[in-house]
This record gives C-alpha cells, structure tokens and sequence, in this order.
C-alpha cells in the first residue's frame, strides 16, 4: 500500500497548491478538476464535456489522471470537484455511483492453446504467467482480482506490469504471458490476440462516478451527464 500512499501525497500537494493559487487570485474563473483513474472509460467523458462546457462556458475544466484511492483523499479534501474510479471499500465522506460494471478480459495470443476458449476461469489460467496493472494505479481492480483467484483456488502469477492495455498488449503479442484488462479499457481488438472474458466470481469489477459530500452545480451536472450517457451508451464501444 505504501506506493498508493506516495502517490496521494504527491496528487494532494499539487491540488493544494493550484487550488492556493486560485484562492490568491491567479484564477478568475471556477474550475472543475476531474480526476480519471487509468483504464476507465474515457470515451465515456470524452462525450459528455463538451455537453458540460455547453451548459457551464465560464468554468475551467481540468482533465487529471490519478488513482481511484487518491482521488478518494482529494475529493475529501476538496481538491477536485470529481472522479471516474473503480469501486473500493471505503468511500466515507465520498458519493459513489456505479457507471457500469465491466468484466475482466484476458488477452491471449492467437496461437495459444487457450486462444479458442469462449470463456475462461482462474483455474484455467492458474499455470501461466501474467501481465497486468500496477498495485499502485489501481488497487481495487488488483484486490479484485486476487479475489477471483483465491475464490476459484487458483495461483495468481503476475510475472509483469503495464502502465497501460496497449503496453500489456505488446507484451503479450511479445510472447511474454496473457494479458489480464477490464472491458472499458478496450477500444480496439489488438491485432495477433483472441480478447476472452473471464467467467466465475468476483470477474467484474464496477466502475463509478465520485464526488464530495455536497457537490458543485458544475460536478453534479458532470455526474448526471455521465450516468446518463452510460445508461443509454453499450460499454462494449469503449
């Protein structure tokens, strides 16, 4: 956990930071930061911004990567006005609301002798070697994981990480493992792989929308914005 620690001090000081520079009169118009958490779906707010800037044209909004725990402190602290996350355990003093619930994906080489499987379980991916995620980037997707493993008796072997799905793509097309990603990652079938969900307990992890405790007109319009076009939008076009 220390590296998520690390990673929210550094995300705060530089919040607290703008946000004293703001406060001093550096900035005169509001600002939204929005904060997204690696492999969310960023087609999904990509659509609804410029419908936010339409309804909101004097406020500054500022698109910001950071993970899902370190938007938990920055939204407490009132850093950022919003995030797009993947659920965790404790979201005291946050507002969370479930955009979708997507399932994890294995990318596995063409020529892999489970590249014909229509589904797969922990088990069956006991005995290879995997790339995926850093702890550190998204905590929850990485217990949740661990989660579907230890509940099917399986061996979880993370033999490498990626800062992204192209990254672990690569890897994979590399001949390294099979690659392990959520489905709102996706934007393209990667070329050379079969992308196969996983089947079993604890193989879907939910995505969500974050504010604070009482959120801006300009978060809670973002909000609404994005639960509805998730509502009525497949995540299978991420």
């Amino acid at each position: 956990m220390l590296p998520d620690a690390h990673a929210t001090l550094a995300q705060l000081r530089r919040f607290k930071e703008r946000g004293r520079s703001l406060a001093a009169g550096e900035g005169t118009r509001t600002t939204l930061v929005v904060a997204h958490a690696e492999y969310t779906g960023h087609q999904l707010l990509l659509r609804c911004l410029p419908q936010l800037r339409d309804r909101f044209p004097g406020v500054t909004i500022v698109p910001e990567a950071m993970p899902t725990t370190a938007q938990l402190t920055a939204l407490r602290a009132e850093t950022i006005g919003l995030g797009i996350g993947w659920a965790t355990g404790d979201v005291t003093g946050v507002r969370a609301r479930v955009l979708s619930t997507e399932r994890f994906m294995a990318l596995v080489p063409a020529a892999h002798p489970l590249a014909g499987h229509a589904e797969l379980n922990a088990s069956e991916l006991s005995t290879t070697g995997l790339l995926t995620w850093p702890h550190q980037i998204n905590s929850g997707l990485c217990d949740r994981l661990l989660s579907a493993f230890h509940i099917g008796g399986a061996d979880l072997r993370i033999i490498r990480t990626a800062d992204s799905v192209h990254a672990i793509a690569a890897h994979v097309a590399a001949g390294t493992g099979i690659g392990i990603t959520v489905e709102s990652a996706l934007d393209h079938q990667p070329p050379g792989l079969r992308v196969i969900p996983l089947t079993g307990p604890s193989t879907t992890a939910d995505q969500v929308v974050l504010t604070s405790a009482e959120p801006s007109d300009t978060a809670t319009a973002l909000r609404d914005l994005l639960l509805h076009a998730s509502a009525e939008t497949p995540f299978t076009d991420h």
